[in-house]
């Protein structure tokens, strides 16, 4: 058997497995939980399928007309849910098709390039720790690009590692990454810096530059593209910065650190990141070098593949942390450094099973068991998590927005009001199907402008958002009264 076929065997039974998971998981009223770009991918599928240009069903803040609904946001998901509604799919069924593929291919490529390091065993473990996440489950449980962008992660790391000199394939699949989600840029940069690498095999400096410019040649045609074909337009980072860097390291030391709760997750996380470091550090020390040009058919195979998986997988998790930080996850539910899990359960997975086979003495298993009780204690989290969602649910599809009485008023009460000005119209179409207009109210002049905007359009203002807290500002400043009020939100007539 072959390498790079090791791995497939138990990788299509896991596929399968995660695929009919993800289904019977969001099997549920509150899932697949929704933000703001699971709104506009859930209203922008069926208009792609039709072959039109995908607008706002409400005219966003600062605009005096619907906008392009997935600007900023990656294309690549609603075009595959356009796809399968082609095919006959309602919208949401075909979200669910999508989000059960992106989480098969995961699962799919991790045990390929896994396998192929460290056999089945190998292939096994990596999986195992990467579905047994709490990151996996709200992935998978929210409509949005986090599930895609793991996916093509996997598939890149694949491709590092089976095919480290075809730069043009890293490129595609970088590129890919990127027209999922904004962090996909980081998997670009990593196609671009691979040939720099020791496990990419180039030696001499033009070859190194000449493989760099292939792999960005990919990026630069659908860059390109993008000015002739908005559905192939890459999106914009939003929200990067330090609070996003910020957002990344707490997002993977809840990763690593099994989502214990407060200061024990923040040292287990950062245990098991040192505890990886050195494993894959001495793993490698003791793994002899393979003979050159070696079949594989020899054992010493899985040694080659190694020589350029380790490299490509650090940097991989690296590049999705860099791309996330820099581009930011744009809402609350999205969680693009989800992705880094995969290069990082890869690690895991494969170093724990060749150093329990190169160590002698009953210490080979120690890592072993400390993977089994990771894998044990993540898996007991995402149970909890599991069930709190499904009597919670998340963003704008919780439950406690099925019983407001704000809801309830834009669905009975509203008609009268021709205008309905809100912080957060996805939510207001979603739960009401009423279209609205946004406002932000960022600072005084941003009052302020909104004041002109109302005296221009009257209508009645629903907060319920970012701008809930200025509530009372909005009140005075234009003259108005609270007419419903409930934890969650606020509803301001004349």
């Amino acid at each position: 058997m072959s390498p790079s076929s090791r791995g497939l065997v138990p990788g299509l039974f896991l596929a399968l497995a995660a695929a009919l998971g993800v289904l019977g998981v969001n099997a549920h009223w509150l899932f697949p939980a929704q933000g703001e770009t699971g709104v506009r991918y859930f209203v922008s599928a069926p208009v792609l399928a039709r072959g039109e240009t995908p607008l706002t069903p409400w005219v966003p803040a600062g605009a005096t007309a619907p906008r392009d609904a997935l600007a900023g946001r990656g294309r690549l998901m609603p075009a595959l849910m356009a796809s399968l509604i082609r095919q006959g799919a309602k919208p949401h069924v075909s979200a669910l098709w999508v989000l059960a593929g992106s989480a098969a291919l995961a699962v799919l490529a991790l045990a390929w390039v896994a396998g192929g390091v460290a056999g089945m065993p190998g292939a096994v473990a990596a999986t195992l720790a990467l579905l047994a996440s709490p990151l996996t489950v709200e992935a998978v449980t929210t409509l949005g690009p986090d599930a895609l962008l793991a996916a093509l992660t996997a598939l890149l790391l694949g491709t590092l590692t089976y095919r480290p000199r075809t730069s043009v394939l890293h490129g595609t699949v970088g590129v890919l990454g990127w027209m999922a989600h904004p962090a996909g840029v980081g998997l670009v940069a990593v196609s671009m810096v691979w040939p720099f690498s020791r496990g990419s095999g180039e030696r001499t400096r033009p070859g190194r530059l000449g493989a760099a410019g292939a792999a960005a040649l990919p990026a630069v045609v659908v860059l390109a593209a993008g000015a002739w074909h908005p559905l192939l337009a890459l999106p914009r980072g939003h929200g990067g910065g330090l609070p996003a860097f910020g957002a990344v390291f707490r997002g993977a030391l809840a990763f690593l650190g099994a989502r214990l709760p407060g200061a024990w997750g923040t040292a287990v996380g950062a245990a098991a990141l040192l505890l990886l470091a050195r494993l894959v550090v001495l793993e490698a020390r003791r793994t002899p070098p393979p003979p050159a040009g070696v079949h594989w058919s020899d054992p010493a195979a899985a040694d080659a593949l190694a020589l350029a998986f380790r490299p490509a997988a650090a940097l991989v998790a690296l590049g999705i942390v860099v791309g996330s930080g820099a581009a930011g996850s744009g809402e609350a539910l999205s969680a693009p450094w989800f992705a880094a899990g995969v290069p990082l359960a890869a690690l895991g997975g494969t170093g724990v099973v060749r150093w329990a086979r190169r160590r002698p003495g009953p210490g080979r298993w120690l890592p072993t068991a400390f993977l089994g009780l990771w894998i044990a204690a993540s898996a007991l989290a995402s149970r909890r998590d599991l069930l709190h969602l499904r009597e919670t649910g998340r963003g704008y599809t919780a439950a406690h927005w099925v019983a407001s009485p704000l809801i309830r008023w834009i669905d009975n009460a509203s008609a009268p009001y021709a205008v309905l000005w809100t912080d957060q119209p996805a939510l207001i179409l979603l739960q009401t199907g009423r279209p609205s207009r946004g406002l932000s109210l960022g600072g005084a002049d941003d009052l302020d402008a909104f004041a002109s905007a109302f005296a221009a359009a009257p209508g009645a203002v629903v907060l319920t958002g970012p701008d809930l807290p200025r509530a009372e500002a909005v009140a005075q400043r234009l003259g108005l009264r609270v007419l419903v009020e409930d934890p969650f939100g606020r509803v301001l007539i004349r």
